[in-house]
């Protein structure tokens, strides 16, 4: 019963904070040029910090934006369906990852680490927890 109930409780925190997220990306609050691009526009390549490098490149195109905000949001609904989630977590695994590997390669502030290592952490051990699900994709 508790492994069950702290199950549902990373399902939901996991789905939570993707859905919130892709949201802030589909509205503009994430991944869209900020309104001080301007001082951006005579600042060398080299000169910006590496979280204002990131944040630029990715607010370039608005259809990659969308595109991240969609697959995230998508993801998110699809682990809250018992007959989604398996493949869903493993859809969240590599978004996860990549979110981990950006926020750590380009000097994100620490809240925003810890959060997406606790994300990461609780897909992992909800892939755990469902290991027996996916022993058919990995026989021959």
């Amino acid at each position: 019963m508790i492994k069950k109930l702290s199950t549902y409780v990373l399902i939901f925190l996991n789905s939570i904070v993707f859905t919130l997220y892709g949201f802030a990306k589909l509205l503009g609050y994430q991944l869209s040029l900020p309104t001080t691009s301007y001082r951006f526009q005579h600042t060398l390549l080299k000169d910006l910090k590496p979280v204002n490098f990131m944040w630029l490149y990715h607010s370039i195109s608005p259809t990659y934006a969308k595109t991240i905000a969609l697959s995230q949001i998508i993801v998110a609904i699809a682990l809250i369906i018992p007959f989604t989630r398996k493949i869903a977590l493993l859809f969240y695994l590599f978004i996860i990852s990549q979110i981990v590997i950006i926020n750590f390669c380009f000097d994100i502030t620490i809240v925003t680490k810890i959060l997406s290592l606790i994300l990461f952490v609780n897909t992992c051990l909800l892939i755990f927890i469902y290991r027996n699900s996916y022993k058919h994709l990995f026989s021959y």
